[in-house]
């Protein structure tokens, strides 16, 4: 919305505050057509962020409108503290309340995301994980809700469907332990998809119950701490990916990413091995991972291997030299199915390197390189 004009931006918070007002209406038994019982995914991030719109003040007719009749059971507020006493919304209250009543109308519930603003699931999914037998999809801002072992068995008796689990960090107080009970729990070669974005505390255990899931896995993202990093070679079993996403956290100029190769040579060969072996690959990128050109050369010298998105991406002292990568640049050649390349390298012989590397590519429809910064 924030492209919209004024009266525009109006308009449309009025049609979303009225798709969600009609979906709890349905979920309350106040429509005339049962929406909830179809109802496929519950993303309360973005009923989180119709709750923040709400709160602003010009927004309050709509809010007033939204919370009228039926819905006022909802309407919790605050009081703020301050110079200028004021009321705002209690949206952990109206998420947690409007999310149970949902969930108990919504048995083809297949997918449920929480929202930034507020770790809702870890005090609700024990009520709600028995009603969502359908679970596919279940996205977390923060981890530390799969602490909580009695959630943990929850989710594996009444949720056997789930294959999907995304989250953005994890405080729990050993996340790794509890990310990988969770993991470790579920029917083996259940796990499709795995995600985080922040600090997450993945370690050894975590990548030790995600490799349980060596068959079944296709899509991998992770956001690893430097040390982290070392725990890739356990994911020996995982061939069967599709996409691969690798980022080292918290890299600075001043604290740049470690080169494997050149320190830890050892757990290098551990993960190039497995690498060398995930012949379905399609989409892979690594960011801030200095070593990336010498762990991505086996995957594209694998001739089973056809890639479509390639990318590398680095802040300033994490950037592989291009001068000294020309095996991975003349590499880059073999693989014909490359649609997408973005590269950022250190410039130092670029031109020469990048010349003399690609002039004879066959990369077709190239979407896109950019090497360098």
């Amino acid at each position: 919305m924030d492209n919209l004009s004024p009266a525009e931006s109006d308009i449309a918070l009025m049609r979303w505050s009225i798709l969600w007002r009609t979906v709890i209406l349905s979920a309350l038994g106040k429509t005339m057509y049962p929406y909830c019982r179809h109802l496929r995914s519950l993303d309360l991030r973005d009923f989180s962020a119709l709750l923040d719109r709400l709160d602003e003040t010009r927004s309050r007719k709509v809010a007033k409108q939204f919370f009228d009749s039926h819905l006022s059971s909802f309407h919790h507020v605050l009081q703020t503290t301050g110079k200028y006493r004021t009321t705002r919304l209690n949206s952990d209250r109206i998420l947690a309340e409007v999310g149970d009543i949902i969930t108990q109308q919504a048995p083809l519930l297949e997918g449920i995301a929480e929202p930034s603003t507020s770790d809702v699931l870890s005090s609700t999914l024990p009520a709600w994980a028995p009603r969502l037998t359908h679970l596919h999809e279940l996205e977390l801002w923060d981890g530390k809700a799969l602490e909580d072992e009695h959630l943990r068995k929850l989710l594996h008796t009444h949720c056997p469907k789930l294959n999907r689990l995304r989250m953005y960090r994890s405080l729990a107080s050993v996340p790794d332990r509890s990310i990988a009970a969770f993991i470790s729990g579920m029917p083996q070669d259940a796990l499709r998809s795995f995600e985080n974005m922040d600090t997450s505390g993945i370690g050894p255990q975590t990548c030790l119950a995600i490799n349980g899931h060596g068959r079944s896995l296709t899509s991998l993202k992770l956001a690893l701490e430097e040390d982290e990093i070392l725990g890739l070679g356990l994911l020996q079993g995982c061939t069967q990916l599709e996409t691969l996403h690798i980022s080292t956290l918290h890299i600075t100029a001043l604290r740049p990413s470690i080169d494997l190769k050149a320190t830890r040579n050892d757990v290098y060969l551990e993960i190039v091995d497995w690498l060398r072996r995930c012949a379905q690959l399609t989409e892979v990128f690594f960011n801030d991972v200095v070593s990336a050109p010498d762990l991505l050369l086996p995957i594209l010298l694998n001739g089973d291997v056809k890639l479509h998105t390639l990318g590398i991406k680095a802040k300033e002292g994490s950037m592989y030299l291009a001068k000294d990568q020309h095996d991975f640049h003349s590499a880059l050649s073999t693989q014909s199915s490359l649609k997408h390349l973005d590269i950022c390298a250190d410039p130092v012989g670029r031109v020469l390197m990048s010349l003399e590397a690609l002039a004879n590519r066959r990369i077709c429809d190239l979407g896109h390189h950019d090497e360098g910064r």
